[in-house]
């Protein structure tokens, strides 16, 4: 996956100002390569296990750790906003999953719209297997009245603006006439009805995974509270993309709240949940994988560069690693 950043923000973001080749002898012992440099913009090959670096805040984060400008898991608080997600009965067989986030005081300008953009659809493109799996939606918060009801609704029945249009359309127009409608609407256009996500006052936010409304679903340089939705068809994929997203804008100076997502049978999930992935390995296993005989020094150090908290007694090294890296899914992983 190329991802493209402006360097200057890149290096704002690392804290140091780093020469491109400095940058490029990095990257590379990360798995990820400049593909191209254009004056202030660089393009950068992320390696597709890690869509925690597919935005310049995510590769930023990374590069501190590996070049120990600061080291060890990056935790981010979460609030409770008391805020709720109602889901509807029937979505179990369209689009099961909704997990939820707000990100209040956002730093934001229009290069960073387009940013956020970015990290959006490139998380649904290849975490969200092209929106099959997980698809992303950012809104102003300041402008929804809660509790959110995410529901069905016959495709005549659904009747919005999308985004980036100024008339109302019905949910088959949308599907016929509007671009995303066309790319994305047969993952729901077989159901004979569709999922639908608004607030207590009807006004619909988006059109699962297909659309936005151009009201409440249209982020603007002005927009600094940010509710973000994730919908899908397998929760882990969800729960991921949520956790990557609300880290992105809470390393933009946001400030991270969860909501309670309540399901038809009274389930009760709270989301985002950010605890660190807790694993266990022994220093024979190191030793045995990398074919390195280690000290505790050296492995700590290690753990610290890569964003892992770690600590060792007797031969176990048990390891806390972040809540956004989807690669961690097996003790070898952190090895």
């Amino acid at each position: 996956m190329i991802v493209t950043v402006d360097k200057n923000e890149l290096m704002k973001l690392i804290g140091e100002k780093l020469s491109v080749k400095t940058l490029e002898d990095t990257l590379f012992l990360m798995k990820a390569e400049i593909e191209r440099v254009d004056g202030n913009e660089i393009q950068i090959e992320i390696n597709p296990d890690r869509q925690d670096m597919l935005s310049v805040e995510g590769l930023a984060r990374a590069i501190r750790a590996f070049l120990e400008i600061e080291t060890g898991l990056k935790e981010f608080p979460v609030t409770k906003s008391g805020k709720k997600i109602i889901v509807g009965k029937g979505l179990e067989k369209i689009r099961k999953y909704i997990s939820c986030g707000i990100v209040r005081d956002v730093e934001i300008n229009n290069n960073l719209v387009k940013e956020y953009m970015q990290l959006q659809e490139a998380l649904t493109a290849t975490h969200g297997r092209n929106r099959r799996k997980a698809s992303i939606g950012l809104y102003v918060f300041d402008d929804i009245k809660f509790p959110i009801h995410y529901t069905l609704r016959k495709p005549e029945k659904i009747s919005f603006v999308p985004l980036g249009h100024e008339d109302v359309m019905d949910g088959n127009t949308i599907l016929e006439q509007h671009e995303k409608g066309i790319e994305y609407g047969h993952i729901i256009s077989t159901f004979p009805q569709w999922p639908l996500l608004v607030d207590s006052e009807d006004q619909v936010l988006i059109l699962p995974p297909v659309i936005n409304s151009n009201t409440l679903g249209k982020i603007t340089e002005n927009t600094t509270n940010i509710f973000v939705e994730v919908t899908g068809t397998h929760l882990p994929t969800v729960n991921q993309a949520l956790n990557i997203m609300v880290n992105s804008l809470a390393q933009r100076k946001g400030s991270i709240e969860s909501l309670s997502v309540i399901y038809p049978d009274e389930t009760k999930e709270t989301t985002p949940n950010l605890l660190p992935l807790k694993m266990t390995v022994t220093k024979q296993e190191v030793k045995e994988l990398l074919g390195l005989d280690l000290d505790d020094d050296e492995i700590l150090r290690s753990m610290g560069r890569v964003g892992y908290n770690a600590t060792i007694k007797g031969q176990k090294i048990t390891v806390e690693a972040p809540a956004y890296r989807t690669d961690i899914l097996h003790p070898v992983d952190v090895i």
